[in-house]
């Protein structure tokens, strides 16, 4: 019996949460919020440009919850896991990681503008049997720039050898090569049925 379904939305909040303008960095990105369809929950948010992003990221949603703990859980905290400080971008921001109950791991990381802990609505962690172990594989983006000394990077979680599926969330170190510290985890294949976005 599978007790989630999943989807890979293309649908976001309207402007980004985070962009580098104004770091020096060679590469332009973006920071976006998935927008769910009812029913749906985000596990984390992407990366993109300053005016969108051509991916998508994952949503889940309980589909036949089975008798013991349920399969997702509502974000209560987050810990800060990065922030643009001393890049000169125009505007703050910060990467946040988000926990909930014993037993339940994270699918994602979420973005804040500024460096104050941002709103856990709409966002959920998994059940840890749901989930298996992400990986960091390359960065996705650097700040690398002319004379531009601020050292970050953008990594997309990676399945690996264990086959789960990929959140296409991501993310940050503090180091132009440097994988990040978190580790974010993919979705078990097992137990979650793919669905469409309407």
């Amino acid at each position: 019996m599978a007790e989630l379904k999943y989807l890979f939305s293309k649908q976001f909040e309207r402007t980004p949460t985070w962009i580098d303008k104004g770091s020096g960095a060679t590469r332009d990105v973006g920071i976006w919020k998935p927008r769910p369809p009812a029913g749906y929950s985000c596990v984390g948010d992407t990366l993109g440009g300053y005016a969108g992003t051509s991916g998508s990221v994952l949503l889940l949603a309980v589909d036949q919850a089975g008798p013991g703990a349920p399969p997702l859980a509502a974000a209560t905290y987050a810990t800060q896991i990065w922030n643009d400080s001393g890049s000169g971008a125009d505007e703050d921001g910060s990467l946040w990681l988000p926990s909930g109950p014993k037993g339940y791991v994270a699918l994602g990381s979420i973005a804040a503008k500024g460096y104050e802990r941002p709103s856990l609505n709409g966002y959920v962690v998994v059940r840890e049997d749901l989930a298996k172990p992400g990986f960091w594989f390359e960065p996705a983006w650097t700040s690398k720039g002319f004379l531009q000394s601020w050292a970050a990077s953008f990594w997309y979680v990676w399945a690996g050898q264990f086959g789960g599926i990929e959140p296409k969330t991501f993310g940050a170190a503090n180091s132009f090569s440097r994988s990040p510290a978190k580790t974010l985890h993919t979705l078990s294949p097992t137990g979650a049925t793919p669905a469409t976005e309407d």
